[in-house]
């Protein structure tokens, strides 16, 4: 039999949520307070006045918290009498929403979606916002599965993460796909790995996967200590340093010659090449050494033929994917991931490195980037590798001869 409910929010939310769910639910009428009485898809929109025994209210507003508290305040209870909207996305649920009601709404919210489906939570650096877009997309995992979003350990304020820490969220959850984020990573102890595992309950499920680092493709890369903006973006303009780059400007070469000289197949050894990818692959296969998920071997595979990583510690769609599968394959399920919703509209692509000629014709590269952003998170514009060059060295010799004025 049909489940009785009346909508609140009478634009695009709640309208989709009509359609959402008029197959499964009887609903019965529309309530908002912001437009007159009339009729919307063959149902009264009414004004709100008392709630009925047998009716619940689907909040489907953009001011959903603000009406959820007036419904609170006429004693209504969450879940009970009424529901925000947003508990009925099918994939992931976002952390700022629950943390928009009280604690007690939230425990009430997250017992709800236990009763449903088992809670997922993927938790990691900015890999992992991938790597659960593409989970999400598994029909299996999320048949099984309620992903709650929560940010990536580089992002939001200690004031938020200790607001996450004290919803209680981790002791709820089921799965948690974690990486290895030491105690003393540069967003605090409070954030990391040890921390968090410490808030989850004996019976969940844990997967490791690798912090995924492959620097091989880049023997040139040091930290930037000629970075500039790192006031508007936390990485700067330019994340990586060139250290060869660099010395040629201190030297007193000019910018279109470096590009020459940088550009030449010939400018790094064979040798010193392979040392750098050799140390590389010896460095991930240290970092996944006690994770469930491997990923050196794909990367081992296949960096030949194509290029696997915009920058040592961004790496592509692709490699994305095949961590995704491989968690799908550790949990016994299908490795079917729709990847056209996840590819269309992200990547990591956005704080690149230019792979050296010398490096392509070494490795023997068939496939690689050749457009690139400096960050694009400051300014979302790609450069040809020449051009990236010349406004490294531009920026670069800058503050070269800022120093040299001291």
């Amino acid at each position: 039999m049909k489940k009785e409910i009346a909508i609140w929010g009478t634009e695009n939310i709640g309208r989709n949520m009509f359609y959402k769910l008029r197959e499964n639910y009887r609903i019965v009428c529309w309530y908002d307070d912001k437009v007159p009485e009339s009729i919307l898809y063959g149902l009264k929109v009414k004004k709100f006045y008392k709630n009925k025994s047998n009716e619940r209210i689907i909040v489907a507003d953009h001011d959903w918290c603000k009406i959820c508290i007036e419904l609170q305040k006429k004693g209504l209870r969450i879940i009970d009498d009424y529901i925000p909207y947003w508990i009925y996305n099918k994939k992931m649920i976002s952390w700022k929403d629950l943390l928009s009601v009280n604690m007690e709404s939230i425990e009430k919210i997250l017992l709800h979606l236990k009763n449903q489906r088992s809670i997922a939570v993927i938790y990691g650096n900015c890999q992992t916002e991938i790597i659960q877009r593409f989970l999400a997309e598994s029909e299996e995992f999320i048949t099984k599965y309620i992903i709650i979003n929560i940010p990536r350990v580089c992002q939001e304020s200690d004031a938020e993460w200790d607001a996450i820490i004290r919803s209680k969220l981790f002791s709820f959850c089921d799965l948690f796909i974690y990486q290895i984020v030491s105690d003393n990573n540069k967003y605090g102890v409070l954030r990391s790995t040890s921390k968090i595992i410490e808030l989850l309950t004996e019976n969940c499920f844990k997967i490791s996967i690798p912090n995924i680092y492959f620097d091989g493709y880049f023997p040139q890369i040091e930290k930037n200590k000629y970075n500039v903006l790192e006031d508007v973006q936390e990485d700067g303009l330019f994340k990586w340093g060139d250290k060869f780059v660099n010395e040629l400007l201190a030297n007193g070469v000019d910018k279109n010659e470096i590009v020459k000289i940088i550009f030449d197949e010939k400018f790094l050894p064979r040798m010193e090449i392979q040392k750098c990818i050799d140390d590389s692959f010896e460095n991930l296969k240290q970092r996944e050494k006690n994770t469930n998920i491997k990923i050196s071997d794909y990367i081992l595979d296949y960096y030949k033929e194509r290029q696997l990583f915009f920058s040592p510690n961004h790496p592509n769609n692709e490699l994305l994917l095949e961590c995704a599968q491989r968690i799908l394959d550790f949990l016994g399920m299908e490795k079917f991931i729709k990847t056209e919703p996840v590819n269309f509209y992200v990547s990591l692509m956005g704080e690149d490195v230019v792979i050296y000629p010398s490096v392509i014709k070494t490795i023997g590269l068939k496939k690689f980037y050749k457009s690139f952003f400096p960050n694009r998170y400051i300014e979302n514009l790609a450069y040809s590798a020449t051009a990236y060059y010349e406004l490294y060295c531009q920026i670069t010799n800058l503050e070269l001869l800022k120093i040299k004025k001291q």
